[in-house]
């Protein structure tokens, strides 16, 4: 049987695994608890921690790969400052708020958006870098090595969330798209700040040794992008890469993820040189033309629905998608890791769970 990370190496590069892998991002806390009912309680032994994160349950039931934090102690400290006037909110849109009192209740009555001066944007420096901890690198690989040696599963550790994401949530909706326009030379300069934050995330995963690493942005959500592609290329494709080719250099592996649909970037994302790219949309279409388009430049993850089919669905229902989707990547030669869209709720019936897993290590 070939080792979890050379199979998840051969499916990323186009090569001849002995089986599809399968990735499953993780878990809620709901879920662990129908996992550990079903089991008669919580069980010790054979645990698997990753960077202090229990994936015990995914190691039982076979998974091989999935996400886990970074350094968690590398945080970006956003957050929109408050107004001079106490008597004003602004809210992570751009909104300001004004508190009304009356009689026993209070309203908050919008007043309108909150644009800064250029000159109080040039100033705005709310991420900054943190020292690792003493001994981390060394815990967080030996971590993932006994987690590939001893539970057949492998980590793919998350570096630090999003570059356009943490901006928007910084200034505002509102003010990211009056930027966009007015002043694309200040989002540039504001997400190189982040971009330096998010890079010794990703250096502290490198010189631990990691080998699989996720960046992740919000540049989409659900079936809509939250930012043209044209401005995913233009500011954001830079960064992208510099990441990639970071993580190449060490001889990992780059992997990305948004909350939505990434067909109308996947042309910048394979451009930045990511490896393995996570799809939630859980139409097959999609998941086909993702493989026509781009399957032998990048690698698809994902694209199994966690809510129509296993919170909803049955487990002959779960078994034929599953086949259908390995199907659909078998029939173009395409790189391919089987995937859920979103991780495990407490919706996620664990016989839909299993039925999803056999059924996919039984097709070579």
């Amino acid at each position: 049987m070939m080792d979890v990370q050379d199979r998840i190496s051969k499916a990323i590069d186009g090569g001849s695994p002995d089986r599809v892998p399968i990735f499953v991002p993780g878990f809620d806390s709901r879920f662990l608890e129908s996992f550990d009912a079903a089991r008669g309680g919580r069980a010790t032994a054979n645990s698997c921690i990753v960077n202090g994160q229990d994936i015990t349950p995914l190691v039982h039931m076979g998974v091989d790969l999935c996400e886990v934090r970074g350094p968690r102690h590398v945080k970006a400290d956003t957050g929109l400052p408050s107004l001079e006037d106490g008597g004003l909110r602004v809210d992570m849109y751009g909104r300001v708020f004004k508190r009304r009192i009356s009689g026993d209740g209070e309203h908050l009555v919008y007043q309108g958006p909150y644009l800064r001066a250029k000159d109080a944007l040039a100033s705005w420096d709310r991420v900054k870098p943190r020292e690792v901890e003493a001994g981390w690198h060394d815990r967080a690989y030996k971590d993932a090595v006994e987690a590939v040696d001893k539970h057949a599963i492998c980590p793919v550790f998350r570096a630090c969330d999003g570059l356009y994401s943490t901006l928007e949530e910084a200034i505002g909706v509102e003010n990211m798209a009056s930027l966009l326009h007015d002043d694309p030379g200040a989002v540039d300069a504001h997400l190189e700040r982040i971009y330096r934050v998010v890079a010794s995330d990703v250096d502290a995963l490198l010189e631990a040794r990691i080998a699989f690493v996720l960046v992740s942005d919000g540049i989409s959500v659900e079936n809509r992008p939250r930012i043209t592609p044209d401005l995913v290329f233009t500011h954001l494709r830079p960064l992208y890469k510099k990441l990639v080719d970071r993580i190449h250099a060490a001889g990992g592996k780059a992997f990305f993820r948004s909350a939505g649909d990434v067909l109308n970037v996947m042309d910048t994302l394979v451009a930045a040189g990511f490896d393995a790219i996570h799809v939630t949309n859980p139409d097959p279409t999609y998941l086909e033309e993702f493989l026509v388009s781009w399957g032998d430049k990048a690698c698809a993850m994902g694209n199994f629905d966690v809510v129509s089919m296993l919170s909803q669905g049955t487990p002959v229902q779960v078994q034929k998608r599953a086949r259908e989707l390995v199907s659909i990547s078998k029939s173009h030669g395409s790189r391919y890791i089987f995937g859920t869209n979103a991780i495990l709720d407490g919706t996620a019936k664990l016989e839909n769970v299993q039925a999803m897993i056999r059924s996919v290590k039984r097709i070579l």
